[in-house]
């Protein structure tokens, strides 16, 4: 998940000259747990350099700090320059997890293989598991879906037993919005179907899952996922007002009493998420969307 550290990125930070025993390598460990529970053991990787002003440098150049944040893939360290004309520098690094990325991939393919040498004597249900195998290897969003389908709050089963789509609402570069009705009590929701083989949603339903209760984060009703289809399923609240951004274009006078009101409740909604170590990433008026039609700040997700 994104970390935001500082409240003003550029601000300069001081770091007392404390000698550090620990190294990149300890940091990052011999063995690594991955997000999707799996266990991966980091390979060796040697004679990795890069070259920094002109000069090759190598890990050992560099006195680790203290660990920034951390992601999917890796880590990022705030280190310190120990040699060159640039000694006492400090740079951020980020450590990629790429080594065992591969092997995950290659652990994959065995995975396959194995089930196709016993195929013959499996018969379907082997067949079955040289599909799944193969599909998940070769299909990001099949791996993805799979992994969305593992986090606590799930729902299992499949989407439409539950909900009847209706009309689309929007479309964006790796998603689809819908009007869906719960067919048990008749409420009428929204529903993002993402195509997880163009973007990885797993960090934005973690988001939601933790946050969904403050007011002006969208709710989150349902998660399903389709593992077969690589789509997950997010059922939210379904808002009426509208996005931000037609808000201001159908007014020609956006006053200043409404605009500060706004203004008040976009910075207090960040400074939750940012308490809580989030960024947005994204944040512009046609993300904004409105939960009542008489738009009302205090409605705005």
């Amino acid at each position: 998940m994104p970390i935001a550290q500082l409240s003003e990125p550029f601000k300069e930070v001081k770091v007392e000259k404390t000698p550090s025993t620990s190294t990149l390598e300890d940091e990052l460990g011999d063995g690594a747990e991955l997000e999707n529970g799996d266990h991966a053991t980091e390979l060796e990787v040697t004679d990795m350099v890069k070259r920094l002003g002109g000069a090759i440098v190598t890990p050992s150049d560099f006195e680790l700090l203290k660990v920034l944040g951390q992601g999917s893939f890796g880590r990022v360290f705030l280190v310190r320059k120990l040699t060159g004309h640039d000694a006492g520098t400090l740079y951020a690094m980020k450590v990629l997890r790429k080594a065992t990325l591969k092997q995950t991939e290659q652990q994959a393919g065995d995975a396959a293989a194995a089930a196709s040498d016993t195929a013959p004597a499996g018969g379907a249900a082997a067949t079955a598991g040289v599909d799944a195998a193969a599909a998940s290897a070769v299909n990001p969003g099949v791996r993805a879906a799979k992994n969305v389908s593992r986090l606590p709050g799930v729902r299992p089963g499949e989407f439409l037993q539950d909900y009847e789509l209706k009309e689309q609402l929007g479309v964006g570069s790796f998603a689809i919005c819908h009007r869906c009705v719960h067919r048990a009590t008749g409420a009428s929701f929204a529903v993002k179907i993402i195509d997880c083989s163009k973007r990885d949603p797993q960090e934005e339903v973690e988001i939601l899952l933790r946050f969904s209760e403050h007011p002006n984060i969208v709710s989150l009703r349902d998660v399903y996922t389709s593992v077969s289809t690589g789509r997950v399923y997010l059922v939210m609240e379904l808002l009426r007002g509208g996005e931000l951004l037609d808000r201001i274009l159908r007014q020609k006078f956006f006053s200043e009493r409404e605009a500060s009101a706004v203004i008040e409740v976009v910075c207090r909604t960040l400074a939750f998420l940012h308490k809580n170590g989030v960024v947005h990433r994204d944040l512009k008026p046609s993300n904004l969307v409105y939960a009542s039609d008489d738009w009302a700040p205090e409605s705005l997700r």
